[in-house]
């Protein structure tokens, strides 16, 4: 039996993939930011916070289980990101899902933030595989002078590529909660990526 669509029918239904459609396109605006030492930062409105969304993409000669290595080591984390005077493993629920507080310092006067994050690894069918973190805030108890991050969704994302190196991406989404000053914000939806990728990209050198 074959339906006919009424005239407001295809109008509604031409509305709801507009809708869609820019929803979709206003997630991925990314606009290049900083092309420095190889290291591209991305950067683009996050709806209800202070910080853009920011995502950094750099080329590594290394391999995925390398990075993984790192990623799986919480204890080495003050070793590559900005600022981190903190980081330990909460709870391990199996190979590819952990939980982890982590902490880091802020220039006076603002407040130290910390975190705690569910880590869950996911290898995709085309080889690449995707980490992602979640902000799990409640299963550790907050701390005096120190603001704990709420809202949060970051990714890695592990490309090999055809060259033998591999593609490293890092992505965040966060509300960091409290007062930022307007410099402090700008400044680091570019310099975090920058230099966490540098970092890593230094400390993967020596492995």
């Amino acid at each position: 039996m074959k339906t006919t669509l009424s005239a407001e029918q295809i109008i509604f239904t031409t509305f709801l993939f507009l809708i869609a459609s820019a929803q979709l396109l206003a997630q991925n605006d990314w606009k290049l930011k900083l092309n420095k030492d190889g290291i591209q930062v991305f950067t683009q409105p996050e709806p209800g916070s202070s910080f853009d969304a920011f995502k950094g993409v750099v080329e590594l000669s290394t391999t995925p289980d390398k990075i993984l290595a790192f990623l799986d080591n919480i204890s080495e984390y003050t070793k590559v990101f900005p600022d981190n005077s903190e980081a330990r493993e909460i709870k391990r629920v199996d190979k590819n899902t952990f939980y982890f507080y982590s902490r880091t310092k802020a220039p006076w006067p603002v407040d130290d933030r910390d975190g705690v994050y569910e880590s869950s690894k996911k290898v995709n069918a085309d080889g690449s595989i995707t980490i992602t973190l979640v902000s799990k805030h409640t299963m550790v108890q907050k701390y005096d002078g120190v603001v704990r991050i709420e809202k949060a969704l970051s990714y890695w994302r592990i490309i090999p590529l055809a060259n033998g190196k591999v593609k490293l991406e890092y992505e965040v989404h966060t509300n960091p909660g409290g007062s930022i000053p307007e410099w402090l914000a700008n400044s680091t939806v570019t310099d975090l990526p920058y230099k966490t990728l540098n970092n890593m990209r230094a400390y993967l050198a020596k492995k």
